[in-house]
């Protein structure tokens, strides 16, 4: 989220569906990674963006315990668009 309450998501065409749709963009990461570290960098990667600074907003585990991976959610908060901006256009 930048200064003025915009959100970004990642454009990516969806050859299935026959068009682009709009994702929130995910990093991965080892477990001796800082996630927020990951995310900070998935967010540079794909749309250009660079946070001030990132807050937890929630923590999610597999259901029945099948595996023991855990997803970390953040919202990143001051975000500077160092690179041009592309618009998604709805039809």
């Amino acid at each position: 989220m930048d200064d003025e309450l915009n959100t970004y998501l990642v454009g990516q065409f969806r050859f299935a569906l026959g068009h682009t749709v709009g994702k929130c963009p995910k990093a991965v990461g080892l477990w001796d990674t800082d996630p927020l570290d990951s995310a900070k960098r998935e967010l540079w990667r794909k749309p250009g963006l660079k946070p001030k600074t990132g807050l937890k907003y929630n923590v999610c585990t597999s259901p029945n315990s099948v595996s023991d991976e855990l997803s970390i959610i953040y919202l990143a908060v001051g975000c500077s668009n160092l690179r041009r901006s592309r618009k998604i256009r709805s039809n």
